[in-house]
């Protein structure tokens, strides 16, 4: 573990007039009084009186009359240089003995409450880490300014708070991506809860674990701390990753993060591949996604709580999100079968999505099934509808955003850029031609350039492996118009 100059600067504290810190300054391993005629090397930080001669990417600890100097980090101190590099050097060996400290734990695997302990004492603030079923794995124990009810019912109950649960949705939406800024994180954080608070992904692999979470219940937040947050969640994913083998191997994921990702907003492609990998499916299996209201049953049916309960026994095994407006249901089907839903007798209005291949294409198929239970409501009766049946109704009837084409575009052509993605290009500009052209041989093949049997042989080939079924004339337009959106999406992010 190396030392940031933001971390620098914080630990000089009021030593530190000024700093100019370009954000892609890395970390230095090592602290010198640079002498006149001194050689500056980079990565490294340097007490200096003497700075514009330093190449990018130093760290030089100066005077308040120190310039600014281009691809390098610049702190300016009150004092003498001699003052300053005692302060500088200290707060380098307290940093190198923390490093130390913690790479001695790792190895001795020591207990992952006693290293957030070590940490959080070291940062001055709380630590905390939740795993992804978002129960406390490990807290921190300082004494905190002001009274602070949250971090208190930790203490005593080691489970989060419902108030702060509910909290925890629109935090983690508004900045899901791993590689967002911790920035961001933490003006998100401090609006929803009122105290100064960010977190990290805790990611080992690729397998998402959990957040390391920064709590300033004790003192002001600084920039360095983010910095050494981010240099505690390799290590800590490590241990959190051991704990989860020994203790919980089956560690399962909350509804929370499907929800998310139903949504299209788990954006992290490490929670993704966690959650998809955690039901042992692939990404090129088939999927279908019902949305059912429980609301519109029978009128001898049972009561919506009693009907829910029967659905669920209905997919054992599938994921059902309970949400306000009904159940979300997600099954992994045979590839190549069309599987009948048990869905179908649920006694209830149904909206079932297309099957289409591709894990990441749920929260396309989501949108697939919504409209078609929208449709299903009007008749104010248990109706089951198809998304297939009234694709080209909905695509055509309304005006509809960029963001929703991709849940029109037919799963045929989804499987086909999956099952052969070097030739997806070439097929595709194949199927459009020869569907523009209406089916007619020589007319697209002049336009293709090839010999009116190689188009032939193309399309049984593309008919074969694809079960299409270019004889329903609806099917032809559905295909067709689904191309055509795929080409506008390019253009659009061209």
């Amino acid at each position: 573990m190396r030392m940031s100059a933001r971390l620098l600067a914080d630990k000089l504290g009021d030593l530190v007039f000024d700093c100019d810190i370009p954000g892609s300054i890395e970390p230095f391993f090592s602290l010198e009084f640079a002498r006149p005629a001194a050689r500056f090397l980079p990565g490294r930080a340097y007490v200096a009186d003497r700075v514009d001669q330093a190449p990018p990417g130093c760290v030089l600890i100066s005077t308040d009359q120190a310039p600014a100097v281009e691809g390098s980090a610049v702190i300016r101190c009150y004092g003498s240089l001699d003052e300053i590099y005692a302060r500088a050097m200290d707060a380098f060996d307290r940093h190198s003995q923390f490093e130390t400290r913690l790479r001695t734990s790792l190895e001795q695997n020591q207990d992952l409450g006693e290293i957030i302990e070590m940490a959080a004492e070291y940062l001055g603030n709380q630590l905390l880490v939740i795993d992804r079923s978002l129960g406390v794995v490990a807290m921190s124990h300082l004494a905190v300014k002001e009274k602070d009810d949250t971090w208190d019912f930790l203490s005593r109950h080691n489970r989060i708070p419902e108030d702060v649960l509910k909290k925890m949705e629109p935090l983690y939406s508004a900045s899901k991506k791993s590689e967002a800024q911790y920035s961001a994180r933490l003006d998100k954080g401090t609006e929803l809860y009122h105290i100064p608070n960010v977190h990290a992904d805790l990611v080992d692999g690729s397998v998402y674990l959990g957040w390391l979470i920064l709590v300033a219940n004790h003192q002001a937040m600084t920039a360095g701390m983010l910095d050494l947050l981010d240099m505690l969640t390799a290590p800590v994913s490590h241990l959190l990753r051991i704990r989860h083998d020994e203790q919980k191997p089956n560690l399962k994921f909350q509804e929370y993060y499907w929800r998310e990702f139903l949504q299209g907003r788990l954006e992290s492609r490490e929670i993704v591949q966690s959650l998809r990998d955690s039901r042992n499916w692939a990404e090129t299996d088939f999927f279908r996604v019902s949305c059912l209201d429980p609301g519109i049953a029978r009128t001898a049916g049972p009561q919506p709580s009693r009907l829910i309960r029967s659905i669920k026994a209905m997919v054992a095994g599938c994921p059902v999100l309970e949400t306000e407006d009904g159940l979300i249901v997600v099954e992994r089907l045979q590839a190549g079968t069309k599987q009948t839903s048990p869905l179908l007798n649920a006694g209830c209005s149904v909206g079932v999505s297309d099957i289409c291949i591709g894990f990441s294409r749920l929260p396309q198929l989501l949108t697939q099934a919504r409209l078609a239970l929208d449709h299903a409501r009007r008749d104010k009766q248990p109706a089951i509808i198809f998304f297939s049946n009234i694709a080209i109704e909905c695509l055509l009837g309304k005006s509809l955003p960029a963001s929703s084409w991709p849940a029109f575009i037919h799963p045929l052509i989804w499987q086909l850029q999956i099952d052969n993605p070097a030739q997806f290009e070439k097929s595709a500009g194949t199927l459009k031609v020869y569907l523009e052209n209406e089916r007619h041989l020589t007319l697209a093949a002049q336009k293709l350039f090839v010999h009116k049997n190689t188009l032939l042989y193309r399309i049984r080939n593309l008919e074969a492996s694809l079960g299409l079924e270019m004889d329903q004339p609806a099917e032809r337009l559905r295909l067709l118009l689904s191309l055509n959106l795929l080409d506008i999406q390019r253009e659009a992010e061209l």
